[in-house]
């Protein structure tokens, strides 16, 4: 199991930042994220924008949930569409796999690494279309900062804490 996690990691590490590669890449690397991040603010700023105008919409006819359902809806056609070349990516244009079969591991800890390499990724995906709708929801509803952090906070420690 260990070995998955390192693997995964590796994986990810080395699909996400091609261009700052190396032990002088940290600067080229934050500069690199920060400008990803810039890129997609606007996007989300715009979604947020428009899951605002809905909630004004949808709540004088009381039908709040219907942007949530509606966002788990187009998430789920997100998924579908950057799903299939995500995968075909991963699992079958990657050039990795002649580098990874000569290390000690089973057939299936590379193939489940490089599972959870394609559902990080597409967990990132998802989260740039529900985040903005998930905070636009929170601040309609009433709750206010501290209690949302701390809401995170429990259930972050509830999900570590509790067995399985």
């Amino acid at each position: 199991m260990r070995n998955l996690f390192r693997l995964t990691w590796v994986l990810i590490r080395n699909a996400r930042n091609p261009i700052a590669s190396g032990k002088r890449g940290g600067l080229k690397r934050a500069l690199f994220i920060l400008l990803i991040a810039l890129a997609f603010l606007p996007l989300m700023v715009q979604i947020g924008v428009l899951a605002d105008k809905a909630l004004d919409v949808l709540g004088p006819i009381g039908q709040k949930g219907m942007l949530l359902a509606f966002a788990f809806s187009l998430t789920s056609l997100l998924i579908l569409t950057f799903g299939i070349p995500s995968v075909l990516v991963v699992y079958y244009f990657g050039s990795d796999l002649e580098s990874l079969l000569v290390l000690p591991l089973r057939p299936s800890v590379l193939l489940t690494a490089k599972f959870f390499t394609a559902l990080v990724v597409e967990y990132a995906a998802e989260a740039l279309f529900l985040v903005p709708v998930f905070a636009v929801f929170v601040m309609h509803a009433g709750f206010s900062g501290p209690l949302i952090l701390s809401a995170a906070v429990e259930i972050g420690l509830h999900t570590m804490t509790d067995p399985v």
